[in-house]
């Protein structure tokens, strides 16, 4: 990126020969020891270029890797003011060097809010103290020695230190990153902590030896710094990843070393000389970790609650669950006061289900969970959702209690009516414990269901039951035909409740066989006349007998119309065009296609592309061009998926 294709490999070879030359003493000989020094000072500015040029040149994160490639050119410009006339410290050679730190600084905090995502107060907390925990160490083994082999003004000591202080907060930052854990996914983070950590030992060796005396030009210690920059660099040339969320449970192990370490050192400090920098870090480590400790606590705390709140609540609804119920039934019948025990059970429910959907159906449960806790409130209660759709309340005892509390669970519109059925046990005077209680509600509120009408899913059911054990044939296709008129009428965008009026009139449509002769039924030959006339009242019949069993009306006036034409010469009352329901002219294509590709008993199956072109042949004359279009289209789909 930063360096072209060949400066890139070229760099790194001089890096591998000025290593070489430096640690094995290879051509010294041939080499000067300012001769290699520029080298040295030739490696670490093409780093420091290739770092500026490389960020300029990203699409994101670009200020992080330019601010580190200019704190290492600021280093190189203090090499090379050092190297022309070697002032004394302090110097402005001294200001270039340490400008490196700040702006490395600055390049790892943006890298981290880049790249890293803290879930919240307590990681950056841990971050802090596993900083402060290591700056505490760090100080307390470099600060100390460096401090300790120093001598001079006031100035040449402060600036002396400043390079091991600044190092250990470099090593710090460093241990920091990796303990973020993102170097497990993104090596970058690696090469760059190898890179920091390399430039901080190497410079705070440099330190201790210069002030002790014991600095030798040329040695192996020189290789670290234009290695550590190329590692830098490198780090740089890696692809930018997705963001990685540090986990909490990578915290304790590092968080509590770093604690303890600050423990230790101020334990220790206590028995000898302490620094003020070392006892600083590790005061604010120690610090942090008793804030750490609270803010632990108060999450255990809350998680708890939480907990709690959650094995005791319906995710749903909202409302307490038989867990919760189970304890306040308990509670109530081992006080004297009489408390009412009213269990529900919604009527309708699942025909609302089927006509509308799951999503519809939770949503439902919903609105009527949050009436029945408003009803339940006013009346000095608690609701409870059992599972499905049965709910309870635990209220004082007063008249008219279930009453008023069905009306909460009730709601309509236009093709449902939901309602509940109630069972209500007073305790503790008709019950002695809560699973008494239940049992005794639970027998109340089924005597009241099935006191009621059928419902409309029971009369279809046993109407399905009847077709199916008088004609299991008129049953078998029955149900085929009610599965593709269901996905015509999908296809067609109908309203939930249209497609399930569609399918259950599918399904019923054939109905009134069960009252023709088996001899005509069954006839092997086509019908005569007369025969077809019999035939003919099938749709009268099975209108009859789907509107006698109550709550189908929309289905038994489509069962009525299924055979029915568009261009009016259909039975039994001649409708033609948009005069016949749409969900009739869809049963009608779909009731002809499966007969045509199903064997009977006066001839064979039709292909199902034959049965095709009689359906595109009939559109605008027996069928709905528009359903037939669809169907049509259906039939493509499923060729080519099955191709």
């Amino acid at each position: 990126m930063a360096l072209s294709a060949f400066a890139w490999p070229a760099s790194l070879v001089v890096l591998v020969a000025y290593t070489a030359h430096v640690v094995t003493g290879a051509g010294k000989e041939q080499v000067s020891i300012a001769a290699s020094n520029w080298v040295y000072v030739g490696l670490m500015g093409m780093a420091a270029a290739g770092l500026v040029v490389g960020g300029l040149r990203r699409r994101t994160e670009r200020l992080p890797w330019v601010l580190l490639g200019l704190g290492l050119a600021s280093w190189v410009g203090g090499e090379v003011a050092w190297a022309i006339d070697q002032p004394e410290a302090p110097s402005y050679s001294d200001i270039l060097y340490l400008g490196f730190y700040p702006l490395a600084y600055a390049a790892i905090v943006l890298l981290l809010a880049t790249r890293v995502r803290l879930p919240g107060v307590g990681a950056a907390l841990d971050g802090a103290i596993v900083m402060l925990g290591s700056a505490a160490v760090g100080a307390a083994v470099v600060v100390r020695e460096v401090s300790a082999a120093t001598g001079g003004s006031v100035a040449e000591v402060a600036v002396v230190l400043a390079y091991p202080a600044a190092d250990v907060l470099l090593i710090a930052l460093v241990v920091t990153t990796l303990s973020t854990g993102a170097w497990r996914r993104e090596p970058m983070w690696l090469l760059l902590a190898l890179g920091l950590a390399a430039q901080a030992v190497a410079d705070s060796i440099y330190a201790y030896q210069a002030a002790s005396g014991t600095y030798l030009d040329g040695t192996a210690l020189d290789t670290l710094w234009p290695i550590a920059a190329f590692l830098m660099l490198a780090a740089s040339r890696r692809p930018v990843g997705e963001p990685v969320r540090r986990s909490l449970e990578e915290a304790p192990v590092l968080t509590g070393a770093a604690a303890i370490a600050a423990s230790a050192i101020l334990a220790g400090g206590s028995l000898g000389r302490l620094d003020v920098l070392t006892a600083a870090f590790a005061t604010a480590a120690v610090l942090g970790a008793l804030l750490r400790l609270t803010l632990t606590l108060r999450e255990n705390r809350h998680m708890l609650q939480a907990a709690r709140h959650a094995a005791t609540t319906d995710a749903l609804t909202g409302l307490a669950n038989r867990r919760l119920l189970l304890e306040r039934l308990q509670q109530a019948t081992e006080r004297p006061e009489q408390t009412a025990l009213v269990l529900f059970d919604l009527d309708g429910f699942k025909d609302y289900n089927d006509a509308f959907g799951h999503v519809a159906g939770d949503a439902l449960l919903a609105r009527l969970g949050a009436r029945l806790r408003a009803a339940a409130q006013d009346a000095g209660g608690e609701a409870f959702r059992l599972g499905g759709d049965e709910f309870c309340v635990l209220a004082p005892l007063a008249d008219d209690l279930a009453a008023r509390l069905s009306e909460a669970l009730r709601e309509s519109g236009e093709g449902f009516a939901v309602e509940a059925s109630a069972g209500l046990v007073e305790i503790p005077g008709e019950a002695d414990d809560a699973v008494q209680a239940l049992q005794v509600a639970d027998q109340r509120m089924y005597r009241e269901k099935h006191g009621k009408p059928r419902r409309r899913s029971e009369v279809y059911g046993t109407l399905l039951a009847v077709l199916s054990e008088g004609e299991p044939a008129v049953y078998s296709h029955a149900r085929d035909v009610s599965r593709l008129a269901e996905r015509v009428a999908c296809a067609l965008d109908l309203p939930p409740a249209e497609v399930a009026s569609v399918r259950r009139a599918a399904e019923l449509h054939d109905i009134g066989k069960i009252a023709i002769p088996d001899a005509i039924l069954h006839k092997p030959a086509p019908l005569d006349q007369q025969e077809w006339a019999f035939m003919r009242d099938h749709t009268l019949i099975g209108e009859r007998l789907v509107a006698a069993a109550g709550g189908l009306d929309d289905v038994a006036r489509i069962v009525r119309a299924s055979h029915e034409r568009v261009d009016g010469t259909g039975y039994p009352d001649g409708l033609a065009g948009d005069r016949i329901p749409l969900a009739a002219r869809i049963v009608a294509a779909c009731d002809a296609f499966d007969s045509m590709t199903t064997d009977r008993p006066y001839r064979p199956a039709m292909t199902v592309d034959a049965a095709r072109r009689e359906l595109v042949s009939a559109a605008g004359t027996q069928f709905d061009p528009l359903v037939v279009a669809t169907l049509e289209r259906l039939l493509a789909q499923e060729r080519t998926q099955a191709a």
